[in-house]
């Protein structure tokens, strides 16, 4: 593998101004021409930047920090999936990477806590929520990572009063997928929502019985239940929520897994879908597409929302833009397991 002076000596320029070229691509200091040259050497000597090196030159990391404030591993959940897969695929196009901090504690802010003493050196923040923050402990993370005096962006936090970098997508916290039934014709519903205790899921909760309330359609509110984001869970509960249930004909649920674990449980009392019950998810996930029948989901565009965090932290670093709030909306993605039943008697 090559050096800095063999790139160097092969273009005839100094050590420094390929640096100053690796470091910046766009950079002017250096020739387009000179550029052609650079990168031809460096595949002809195999070179690599050292990224440790690269930050003690530059006092840039090019790395992000990813701040999941749980114990839990990282990649069980589909929403955190999509949202760690946009960001990714964003960073990467600025030449970032990202760094995971797994880190053990009794609650989310000690998490957090940890997962900064791990992380020294790094350009900026990606800070969640997870179901297991309190809005309490959302704050005190978010007044934790603004100590550092570095850029950071907030994602699936609700808006919050501080003056800060923030994705928000409004429909975490709204039962689109319960308008959309009704608008079909449905009526009588059950609700499967995530975790009980989760701050998300309690307004989304709230929002819920409100929704019913102003529908008149309060008996629905004994029908909402809680699946925790997992497919055995969701399905036994759904089991049971049937049987308590015989005259419903619509199932809402807060995210495609549980969607898939309630079609199972219809399969295995004996109801077709969507002739018998209509069932709508939440994510638009890959497992929608594959169910059978396909599932129609509420898209939270979420990739999307971990692209636009990347974005929006890779202007912070650079001083381009001035705090944003920027809301991410979300669509219907229509697909076989809703049965429209307005025109029946």
């Amino acid at each position: 593998m090559g050096t800095l002076k063999d790139i160097a000596a092969e273009v005839g320029i100094s050590p420094a101004s390929v640096s100053i070229y690796l470091n910046n691509k766009d950079t002017s200091r250096v020739s387009d021409k000179t550029k052609k040259k650079i990168d031809l050497a460096v595949k002809k000597h195999n070179y690599s930047i050292n990224i440790f090196a690269r930050s003690l030159a530059t006092s840039k990391s090019k790395l992000i920090g990813i701040l999941l404030p749980t114990s839990e591993p990282f990649f069980l959940n589909e929403y955190t999936n999509e949202l760690l897969s946009g960001i990714q695929s964003k960073l990467a196009e600025y030449g970032y990477g990202i760094v995971f901090l797994p880190a053990q504690a009794s609650s989310s802010v000690e998490v957090v806590e940890e997962q900064l003493k791990g992380s020294v050196g790094c350009d900026g923040y990606i800070v969640f929520s997870t179901g297991f923050c309190s809005k309490n402990q959302m704050e005190e993370n978010v007044r934790n990572i603004s100590n550092l005096k570095l850029p950071y962006v907030t994602l699936n936090i609700p808006k919050l009063d501080s003056d800060i970098n923030q994705i928000l997508i409004p429909a975490i916290h709204y039962p689109k997928g319960i308008e959309y039934l009704i608008s079909h014709g449905h009526k009588k519903i059950i609700t499967l929502l995530g975790r009980k205790n989760g701050y998300n899921s309690q307004i989304l909760y709230e929002n819920c019985v409100s929704l019913y309330k102003k529908l008149e359609l309060k008996d629905n509110i004994n029908r909402i239940y809680f699946g925790n984001y997992e497919a055995i869970t969701s399905q036994n509960v759904m089991i049971e929520a049937l049987e308590d249930n015989k005259d419903i004909s619509a199932i809402c649920c807060m995210s495609d897994i549980m969607a898939i674990a309630a079609m199972n449980a219809c399969s295995i009392l004996g109801y077709r879908i969507p002739e018998d019950i209509s069932i709508i998810g939440r994510n638009n996930s890959e497992v929608a597409k594959l169910a059978n029948p396909r599932l129609t989901t509420v898209d939270l565009m979420m990739r999307q929302s971990g692209r636009a965090a990347a974005s929006l932290l890779h202007e912070a670093i650079n001083g381009e833009e001035s705090i944003q709030q920027i809301y991410i909306n979300d669509k219907i993605v229509e697909r076989e397991s809703v049965k429209d039943i307005s025109n029946e008697s």
